[in-house]
């Protein structure tokens, strides 16, 4: 499976574990119904469908802290989904500055994240990413081989091969 597939397969299970909501954070009727329905879009894969029922979401009076939070996630997914990056990644930005999101779902979003930026050719706001999911605990290998890439791809020659040669003497540390 492709990168960017995987990528989207993450996007549809964020998806479902938005919308399952703690006994004290509930979304109103008139907000939940157009996200109900924009998830249903999303494991449909209409993407720009559900771009516009989050959208109709998002103009409702008065939301709360969980309900932008809740809007924000998915309107990463759709966004992504549908190839807008910038949307995607804004808005799951926006996602992670909440304290509203678990230290559970952090590392996964910046791992989408990291393949939004990298599909959209946003190498330098890769390296950003991939530099904080590192910091942060992050340690799937296939994710972190990314950042020599970006590097180089971003014209950062010296750091990519620096990059590359830490990664490289690991490899050969653990036997590999």
């Amino acid at each position: 499976m492709s990168f960017f597939l995987r990528v989207i397969a993450s996007l549809l299970l964020l998806v479902s574990a938005s919308t399952t909501f703690a006994a004290d954070q509930t979304l109103r009727a008139e907000v939940g119904k157009p996200l109900q329905a924009a998830k249903d879009l999303l494991t449909q894969k209409k993407f720009k469908d559900a771009v516009v029922k989050v959208d109709e979401a998002s103009k409702i009076a008065n939301l709360t802290p969980y309900e932008k939070f809740i809007i924000d996630r998915m309107r990463g997914a759709a966004a992504g989904g549908a190839g807008d990056t910038v949307t995607a990644l804004k808005s799951f930005d926006s996602a992670l500055a909440s304290p509203l999101m678990s230290k559970a779902d952090e590392l996964p979003t910046l791992e989408i994240m990291v393949g939004l930026a990298y599909s959209g050719k946003n190498y330098p706001k890769a390296a950003d990413l991939l530099r904080k999911y590192r910091s942060d605990g992050g340690s799937n290998p296939q994710v972190l081989a990314l950042l020599p890439q970006v590097l180089y791809l971003s014209g950062r020659f010296a750091e990519a091969g620096q990059e590359l040669s830490a990664q490289l003497a690991a490899q050969e540390a653990a036997g590999k």
